[in-house]
Order: C-alpha cells, then sequence, then structure tokens
C-alpha cells in the first residue's frame, strides 16, 4: 500500500495524498488511505479536517471511475462519517487545468453545498494557505 497514492501528514494538521499513477488501481488505493486516515481514525466531533490531494506526479485520474467509487464509499460510511468536514484542495498541473474545470463541477454536483473545495493549478503553497485560513 501506498506506492500508487501516498498519504503525509503537514504541519498544520493537513492529510497530503499524492498520486504517483494515474490508474484505476491508484483511486482505489487512495480511497483506502482516506478510509483509514479519516474514518478508520475519527477527530472530536465538529473538527473540520484538512486535506490536500495532489496529482502533478501523476496526472489526472479516470474522472469517471474515481466518481463511481467515491459514490459506493460514501454508502457504506455515510452513517459514521461527514464529508462536510473536510476542507480539500486539489492540486493539479497547470496542462490539466481542463480536467480541474471538471472536477469542480462534479464536486459541486456529488457533495453537500457546504462543503470548502479549493482549486489550484501546480501552487502548493497558495494551496497551503487556502486549506489552513479559516
Amino acid at each position: 500500500m501506498g506506492s500508487l497514492c501516498t498519504v503525509n501528514w503537514l504541519e498544520g494538521g493537513i492529510y497530503e495524498f499524492c498520486f504517483t499513477q494515474s490508474s484505476r488501481a491508484a483511486v482505489d488505493e487512495w480511497l483506502e488511505l482516506v478510509h483509514q486516515t479519516l474514518v478508520d481514525n475519527p477527530r472530536s466531533p465538529g473538527h473540520i479536517e484538512l486535506v490536500l490531494f495532489d496529482s502533478r506526479q501523476s496526472g489526472p485520474q479516470p474522472i469517471l471511475y474515481a466518481f463511481q467509487r467515491i459514490v459506493q464509499w460514501y454508502k457504506v460510511v455515510r452513517l459514521v462519517y461527514d464529508p462536510s468536514l473536510v476542507k480539500s484542495a486539489y492540486l493539479y498541473r497547470q496542462r490539466d487545468a481542463s480536467y480541474g474545470r471538471i472536477m469542480r463541477q462534479m464536486m459541486n454536483v456529488f457533495m453537500p453545498a457546504h462543503f470548502q473545495q479549493g482549486y489550484f493549478a501546480e501552487d502548493r503553497d497558495a494551496a497551503i494557505a487556502w486549506l489552513l485560513k479559516d
């Protein structure tokens, strides 16, 4: 585990998920890591998790597959986990800007209106600053 997607703990309490490959297997590995990190280790009630998804190395993930798996995963965990308690930033390569727009549109459809999400082309520092901003 952790060869297609890794998770790091950053200063300020940010979980950073870095994709090393664009594949269905990477999406599956990522969801396993998300589950272990966020669901299996619950924080105090109302705690907002800060999450950075970095696909600069891998490029875009298979988006339709990713959303199908997210929907399946959420059906399983929705009784024990509230995704509205996550503030997430998506970091992607500049040349994948259209992917960033598609991600934003799909997340707006699938996630609650109050779900906090930001999209950043290449600028990791800006993504981290946005996550840490109140």
